[in-house]
């Protein structure tokens, strides 16, 4: 799993821990306990043992955790609205693979948040849904009747989350 630092620079840390809790919301019911002890809603640079746990989810304060990429492979900048990938990340195949299949659900995503067609739940829901496709076709994958295309351009993100200690807890 990756490294997930979600930083949230002059932010109250309420503000920080429910954005984590929401990650961890919006993905958690398909991933029920996998992903609680990986999850950290603060930390600090006074206690850095999070970054010994592999595939983490953190809310930090801290500018400097963002300066030191060799912490996270995925950063949420909070303050900035956007989401950065580690360099090396950039041309990993399981990310690439998926790019479309991840452009065509924020597509809906956006579109349902602007056009306020649904509540906080329902996104929440989409989110849930969205991860237990993925979940479902990488567990059963001759079950499930997924489209084609979403198997074949997860493929190599369902290989690597197979590697995984959550891929092979399952």
């Amino acid at each position: 799993g990756h490294r997930i630092l979600v930083l949230g620079e002059n932010r109250p840390v309420s503000y920080l821990t429910a954005a984590i809790f929401s990650l961890v919301g919006m993905l958690a019911p398909p991933l029920t306990g996998l992903l609680e002890r990986r999850t950290f809603p603060y930390a600090t640079l006074g206690n850095l043992d999070f970054l010994e746990v592999p595939g983490f989810i953190a809310g930090v304060k801290n500018p400097i955790f963002a300066q030191h990429d060799a912490w996270w492979d995925v950063m949420v900048d909070l303050n900035a609205g956007k989401v950065v990938l580690h360099p090396l990340l950039k041309g990993d195949v399981r990310i690439e693979a998926s790019k479309r299949q991840d452009a065509a659900f924020f597509a809906q995503l956006k579109q349902t948040v602007l056009e306020k067609k649904g509540s906080e739940d329902y996104v929440r829901l989409l989110f849930q849904d969205y991860t237990r496709q993925l979940m479902d076709s990488a567990l059963w994958p001759e079950y499930y009747p997924a489209s084609p295309s979403m198997l074949e351009e997860n493929l190599p993100r369902i290989r690597g989350w197979k590697q995984t200690e959550c891929g092979q807890d399952t």
